[in-house]
């Protein structure tokens, strides 16, 4: 037959609600026994059923009813050890891709899928994994290895460990589980009373020395502290006594008896368990509500990342504790905070040259050499296993231009090469690690005019080089690195009469070509604001907004590959000068 038209395109129709309508509608026929040409019996129970939608939906039936088999012929199949608990709602996932599961039915479902072929074992884990207790934790883990769940087997594992470990039945565990056990993250122990269970496992054992030292290998030593290093693990004779534990036993004495050389003798036994990178809010001069002096902010604030919740998780010590806005860096999993004033104006006599030392994993302090002089608004770096404190404010309120190096292993600073600038020093600049340099822009020269300089340095030959300027001078600004391309954002700037303006644009610079472009902006005027980088997202926080005059505790996220904003809670109160970080911290502060 002729087509009537000729050289016309083909038209396809797609209804992605009709598989949906269609579902409904087997499931319906289902339940009223329609067009149903077999009936399946478990345990008694009778379930009318087409084959056509059980091959469909489970390789099981698949065979049944296609390979010739005797049940592809009988009205009736009786499906001897399979229950009937769990094959109803198995039944309703292959008419609907929906089940339920409840504590009633969860392990019923489970047995069931697994016979039958079904593939909502993984579901069953998952939800059996948010059921395991100390009750019922040995029964969990006899399931997770009877159907290979390791999910499952790992909640187990943790709710063993955590209340069993003076059992029998822990002392039955054998080896490679324990050891699958001790790799959990979110153990909620101590790190001691892990040790002192695999020590009490290992009692109830013959293992060889190799082996012995294997089963230790995921016990972190230098979590522990250096007084039950001895008591309780070094007294073991299995520990003593092996060659292999010995050494890493008396690393982890050296660990603890030398805090300075801590920074340099990190590995994934220093990372705490039930820890999580977070952005940390450090220091400031906030603002208290109907308050409109300034006042000295103590307080280090983590960001519960669940939650987006802060939490004050310690205090500053002495001295940023009065000198409160201060420069701050994360380094080996510690944080630092170095310097520091007391407020923004009347510098003189007002910095500070001390530093400290915070570990979150013990949530205790340090208190560090202090710099060869006092800085304020300065920029301070980790680069390398060191750290950099460039220019800022001495004591006399005057900008400098020399650069210090912390070495952790000595604990001293030293002075490397000072910032090139043509007059003064640099304060209220800002800085990042980009690919290996240090890289500071802009900030105040002199009194209070504003720098659209760029520099970056190179740690090998201790020399420093002008790069292309800012499209905009700026001080008080952000600077963060996100996918090796640098970004600055927000700031003020000084006009000649005098005035400070709110910058809001933001800039990119490519290492590789040496340019700045303008990208975007910020929807607020924002300078001294706490800026970090977390999961490629750029956080804002706290500081001052030029226009309106006032100091703020907005902390707003930017998605720099979406270009958008988002706004999330607010800082406790408004601060300006806080500074930000992202650190590993245990979830117990962010519990507190």
């Amino acid at each position: 037959m002729a087509r009537l038209f000729p050289g016309w395109p083909e038209a396809t129709l797609s209804m992605p609600t009709n598989v949906t309508t269609m579902s409904s509608n087997l499931h319906l026929l289902r339940h009223g026994g329609v067009l149903c040409d077999v009936v399946l019996v478990a345990e008694g129970t009778s379930f009318p059923v087409h084959r056509a939608v059980l091959a469909s939906g489970s390789d099981y039936f698949k065979v049944m009813f296609t390979c010739g088999m005797k049940e592809s012929s009988q009205d009736v199949v009786d499906l001897n050890g399979i229950s009937a608990t769990g094959l109803r709602p198995l039944l309703d996932y292959i008419y609907t891709s929906s089940i339920t599961l409840t504590s009633d039915n969860a392990e019923a479902v489970l047995h069931t899928a697994h016979q039958l072929q079904i593939d909502v074992m993984d579901f069953c884990s998952q939800f059996l994994c948010e059921e395991v207790d100390e009750e019922n934790c040995f029964d969990m883990l006899a399931l997770a290895e009877m159907y290979n769940l390791p999910n499952l087997l790992m909640a187990a594992g943790k709710a063993i460990l955590e209340h069993k470990v003076d059992t029998e039945e822990f002392l039955c565990i054998d080896k490679p589980t324990l050891c699958k056990f001790l790799t959990h993250q979110e153990l909620d122990l101590e790190e001691v009373e892990i040790a002192e269970a695999v020590i009490r496992w290992r009692r109830n054992m013959s293992l060889g020395s190799t082996s012995t030292a294997d089963l230790f290998k995921h016990v972190r030593f230098p979590l522990i502290e250096e007084k039950e290093l001895y008591g309780k693990v070094f007294a073991t004779h299995f520990i003593r006594s092996n060659p292999v534990l010995e050494e890493r036993v008396q690393e982890a004495i050296k660990y603890q008896e030398n805090p300075f050389l801590q920074p340099a003798m990190q590995s994934e036994h220093t990372v705490p368990r039930r820890s999580v990178e977070t952005v940390l809010a450090i220091g400031g001069r906030m603002q208290l509500d109907g308050k409109t002096k300034m006042e000295k902010c103590a307080d280090v604030l983590g960001l519960e990342p669940r939650t987006g919740r802060w939490r004050i998780i310690t205090e500053l010590k002495w001295p940023q504790a009065v000198n409160s806005v201060c420069s701050v860096a994360a380094m080996g999993g510690f944080l630092y905070t170095v310097g520091g004033q007391n407020q923004f104006r009347q510098l003189a006599k007002r910095t500070t040259s001390g530093a400290c030392r915070y570990d979150p994993r013990r949530d205790t302090w340090v208190k560090l050499a202090s710099m060869n002089q006092e800085r304020g608004s300065f920029v301070l770096l980790a680069h390398k296993g060191s750290l950099y404190a460039i220019g800022g404010y001495d004591i006399e309120g005057i900008t400098t231009n020399t650069v210090e190096k912390y070495t952790p292993e000595k604990n001293e600073w030293s002075y490397v090469q000072p910032l090139p600038v043509e007059r003064g020093g640099r304060a209220d600049h800002a800085g990042v690690v980009c690919n290996n340099r240090i890289y500071v822009t802009g900030g105040i020269a002199l009194a209070t005019d504003s720098q659209d300089a760029t520099f970056v340095y190179d740690h090998v030959h201790d020399t420093w080089e002008r790069k292309a300027s800012l499209n905009e001078a700026r001080f008080g600004h952000g600077m963060v690195s996100v996918g090796g391309k640098i970004l600055v954002l927000g700031g003020s700037i000084t006009e000649p009469c005098g005035d400070m303006l709110d910058i809001y644009s933001i800039e990119r610079y490519s290492p590789t070509s040496d340019e700045w472009a303008t990208v975007s902006k910020m929807p607020y005027g924002r300078c001294f604001a706490g800026v970090t980088v977390f999961m490629d997202d750029i956080y804002v926080m706290g500081g001052f907004n030029r226009r309106k005059e006032a100091t703020k505790k907005a902390v707003y996220i930017y998605h720099v590959e979406k270009d958008e904003w988002e706004e999330m809670e607010g800082l406790a109160n408004r601060n300006m000068g806080v500074s930000a970080v992202t650190l590993r911290v245990p979830r117990r502060l962010l519990e507190k």
